[in-house]
């Protein structure tokens, strides 16, 4: 079993929701992974065409520090449409990513 470090950093780390324009889920998580962005895009594998689908189409997930990162660089990001809710940007709780995680849906 391995030890697990929280940073400061880590601590106040916050994921949020984003809108993306449609089919461009992994457009955008490339261009959000590729500027060093922690994503998190849920997929599942598709019965019929054995593909690998997003869970959640147009929707995925984005942990970032307010005041640090940078809102802009990931609003105008390639797919990206803009935050849930577009006003003032909701927390998902941690737990819940944590859950989507667990139950291995990110093939």
């Amino acid at each position: 079993m391995g030890v697990t470090y929280v940073t400061s950093r880590d601590a106040i780390m916050k994921w949020y929701c984003l809108f993306l324009k449609g089919r461009s889920e992994f457009t955008a998580e490339t261009g959000l992974l590729e500027q060093g962005f922690e994503v998190y895009l849920p997929k599942a594998i598709d019965n019929k065409t054995k593909k690998i689908k997003p869970l959640f189409p147009e929707y995925m997930f984005i942990n970032l520090e307010i005041g640090v990162d940078d809102f802009n660089a990931v609003k105008y990001t390639k797919g990206v449409r803009c935050f849930t809710p577009t006003q003032n940007p909701t927390q998902v709780p941690t737990h819940i990513i944590e859950e989507l995680k667990s139950h291995g849906n990110n093939e």
